[in-house]
């Protein structure tokens, strides 16, 4: 009797083992974190409450759309300086709860010439090398503090900077709300590779970010250096939260 309970067990593990993971991975639970920004949101950070985002560097409002269609109810800012680009950033994001903003952020209010990459894909304020690109046209840049000052926003629960480069800047435009912890949630591009030279480095955000008492929440979207087809990682987008949200979704 013993022998064939023992036989109906291994026969059993296996399968209430399959069917414990199919279960975990129709729940959610079974998707390790990094997988998927949204999903993880919502399960590991359950006190989060996304009712304002900051789309710095919106590009055509594809990230945009996909804000609004995960938090329907969020009000989202987007912000887009290169002309023609903005024009279709407005055409695509048709929803009252998006506002779009025709400026750059930096770490200064200012005015500043927006280059163009001949491949024509990326945008930036750099000093860019003139033979290697066009001028676009000057652009207003204010800093994300003043911004929200003039607009009375008093927290942001969604920082997504993506600004081909400019990312480190936007963030130290946003010193001090970073430092009273008023941005939830901060999304950055950032390069991974010794050969790439346009985005910041994982290094330089880890870096100001943990001065500020933010952590590394999870990695997403991992590019390799396909302009070379090499296999090492070029760069992705890193994700931290702050130590209010940390602390809001312990125990």
């Amino acid at each position: 009797m013993q022998d064939a309970l023992k036989s109906v067990r291994r026969f059993l593990r296996p399968l209430v083992r399959s069917m414990r993971q199919a279960k975990e991975m129709i729940t959610g639970r079974g998707i390790p974190n990094g997988s998927h920004a949204f999903h993880d949101l919502r399960w590991f950070l359950p006190n989060l409450s996304v009712q304002v985002i900051f789309d710095v560097g919106a590009n055509v409002g594809t990230v945009t759309n996909a804000f609004s269609k995960h938090f329907p109810e969020a009000l989202i800012f987007c912000f887009e300086p290169a002309p023609n680009v903005h024009r279709s950033l407005l055409k695509n994001t048709e929803n009252k709860r998006i506002r779009c903003f025709p400026i750059a952020l930096s770490d200064n209010k200012s005015t500043a010439t927006m280059h163009r990459v001949t491949s024509g894909r990326l945008y930036n304020l750099e000093n860019t090398d003139i033979a290697e690109s066009d001028v676009v046209e000057q652009v207003k840049v204010e800093t994300l503090e003043s911004f929200c000052t003039d607009n009375d926003v008093e927290r942001i629960n969604y920082l997504k900077i993506h600004t081909g480069g400019h990312d480190l800047s936007v963030l130290r435009g946003a010193d001090s709300l970073l430092a009273q912890q008023s941005i939830d949630v901060v999304e950055v591009e950032a390069c991974m590779s010794p050969d790439s030279d346009i985005y910041s480095t994982a290094d330089e955000m880890k870096t100001f970010l943990e001065h500020k008492d933010y952590r590394l929440f999870a990695t997403y979207e991992q590019e390799n250096e396909r302009p070379t087809h090499e296999h090492h990682l070029r760069r992705t987008n890193l994700v931290f939260i702050s130590r209010a949200v940390i602390n809001s979704n312990s125990g």
